[in-house]
């Protein structure tokens, strides 16, 4: 016999900044960690799944294990809420 139960997602701090389309270097060689030419001139981000597209006005977001992956605007905002700095 099955019982359903109900849960939550447990809530994780994340590290984001707001991709504007335009190319920035401080994002990528100093937040990324990454060299300036790991960025595509078509908006791709190297991810653990390959280069993903980062659209104008997406998130890329930090995980807390340093990886990285954009997401799109609706979505970051149904998922994150801004924390204040402890």
């Amino acid at each position: 016999m099955t019982t359903e139960m109900k849960f939550r997602k447990k809530p994780v701090v994340v590290e984001a900044r707001r991709f504007t389309g335009q190319f920035d270097s401080d994002m990528i060689e100093r937040w990324m960690g990454l060299p300036a030419s790991s960025y595509t001139a078509n908006g791709a981000i190297p991810t653990r799944q390959g280069f993903l597209d980062v659209m104008p006005g997406d998130w890329i977001i930090q995980t807390g294990d340093g990886q990285f992956y954009p997401c799109k605007p609706d979505a970051f905002t149904a998922s994150y809420e801004q924390v204040e700095d402890e």
